[in-house]
């Protein structure tokens, strides 16, 4: 392109091209007038390096390569797509205004990886949250938070799974560890969390929330495992004890290397051997098989007035057996040592002023009583021996049954061993009513033999 005199040119030379000293490029159109060239028909090539100082804005948002493929994308959201089959390469990235690395709102791989050369993946404030390192491993420095679905741990072929949770290895004793276990949601320890003792573990919610449940069919090695709120669920000693806070479930074998299972107030089952002693109410939903004894300390019966205990030689023994919804009451009583003083009279200790009754019938412990019997199993020193019942427990030897509101409940007659009496159903023992062992011989008589086993069965509804 020549250079053109400033003196205004013929209008021959309409539609020129050329360069004013603004350094743009103008032509000139049909009217004479010189237009600034910014739109071009077709594609242009230029063969050096092209620099553009207030930026390129692309018309239809692509950039494509020397074979005319689209390999940039861009958007008005300011986001830029690379082509699937192509890779961006960085070579270098260089510091600018004291910031290292390049800013990415989020970055998805569709195939391949990512590899770190640092093996660490750091915070906005440049601490490291993500450690790699050659051995395949992940350390997190803050919290995990999985918001979505399982936390799934696969063990190689010969190594077992474990989650291994501890402190500084110089302390790793005395920590506390929490396992939150949010309504309506169960959560399985597989196997065995071990390794060195932890203070306790945390569950979440309560038992009182019927839907969620921590099962653990491994084992479990810790002092304490307690919920949320503070209660403990489990305790175990240094002693060896097991203290229940609340309900135990155990759906497979439960080994107990020591002696005791506790509650939270005292102790519930005492093991001593192979035989085992139950101090409360055992309750089974499914078949209970017991290979070895069973001691239930709990099931006393009734209590005996302390005029008969007050003796020195008789023996009384009570105890309850429950069976669906009929309650046996059962009575051992050895009277040598007690006596009585005439016909009629309460046996007791002699000359005591404490109440002779041999039990109080209760409907919460004994139920509604429907028939009983007595059986001598040793013939008494005096052989005219009957069982009365009274309202009042204050009746004492040496004293009438009749003094009492008062009801024959066997007509025994001469006791013989192996005699069985059967109650008088139209006087049983009504609910509150004391139980009295009366003679009916005439004179005083110290009683130095005479074994009865008093039974009485009862219904809970």
């Amino acid at each position: 392109m020549g250079t053109l005199s400033a003196n205004k040119m013929a209008t021959t030379y309409l539609n020129l091209v050329f360069q004013k000293t603004d350094n743009k490029i103008y032509y000139t159109n049909g009217s004479d007038v010189d237009t600034e060239i910014t739109t071009f028909a077709s594609g242009i090539t230029f063969t050096t390096a092209i620099t553009a100082s207030a930026g390129v804005i692309l018309g239809n948002n692509i950039v494509y390569n020397s074979a005319s493929e689209a390999c940039i994308t861009l958007d008005t959201d300011q986001g830029v797509s690379i082509t699937a089959t192509k890779v961006l390469y960085v070579d270098t990235v260089s510091e600018k205004t004291s910031a290292n690395g390049v800013v990415i709102d989020s970055v998805t791989c569709k195939d391949g990886n990512i590899k770190l050369g640092g093996n660490v993946l750091q915070a906005s404030d440049g601490g490291s949250t993500i450690t790699l390192d050659t051995s395949d491993n992940v350390a997190i420095a803050g919290d995990l938070t999985v918001n979505g679905g399982d936390v799934t741990i696969l063990a190689g072929e010969d190594d077992g799974a474990s989650i291994l949770m501890q402190a500084d290895e110089s302390d790793i004793n005395g920590q506390d560890w929490k396992i939150r276990v949010e309504p309506d949601f169960s959560f399985t320890l597989g196997n065995n969390i071990s390794g060195s003792l932890v203070n306790h573990f945390t569950f979440t919610p309560h038992a009182t929330v019927a839907s969620s449940y921590v099962t653990i069919p491994g084992s479990i090695r810790t002092t304490k495992l307690e919920y949320t709120d503070g209660d403990d669920a489990l305790t175990i000693a240094d002693s060896g004890h097991l203290t229940a806070g609340g309900n135990l479930n155990v759906t497979g074998d439960l080994t107990v290397t020591g002696n005791d299972i506790k509650s939270s107030s005292a102790t519930v089952i005492t093991m001593s051997g192979a035989n085992a002693s139950l101090a409360g109410t055992l309750t089974v939903a499914g078949t209970s098989l017991l290979s070895g004894k069973a001691s239930l300390i709990g099931n006393t019966g009734l209590t005996v007035g302390t005029g008969i205990t007050d003796a020195t030689g008789e023996t009384y023994k009570s105890w309850v057996e429950i069976y669906g919804t009929i309650i046996k009451t059962s009575i051992y009583i050895d009277i040598a040592g007690l006596r009585h003083s005439a016909a009629a009279d309460i046996i007791g200790n002699n000359g005591t002023s404490n109440p002779c009754h041999i039990g109080r019938i209760t409907t919460a412990l004994n139920g509604t009583i429907v028939s009983g019997r007595m059986t001598c199993l040793e013939a008494p020193t005096v052989a005219d021996m009957d069982l009365y019942g009274a309202t009042e427990g204050v009746g004492v030897e040496d004293g009438a049954i009749s003094g009492l509101t008062e009801k024959q409940i066997i007509n025994g007659g001469n006791q013989t061993l192996g005699l069985v009496s059967i109650f008088d159903n139209s006087n049983l023992p009504a609910a509150n009513d004391f139980l009295y062992l009366v003679c009916q011989s005439a004179g005083d008589a110290d009683y130095s033999a005479g074994k009865f086993l008093i039974e009485l069965w009862g219904t809970t509804s």
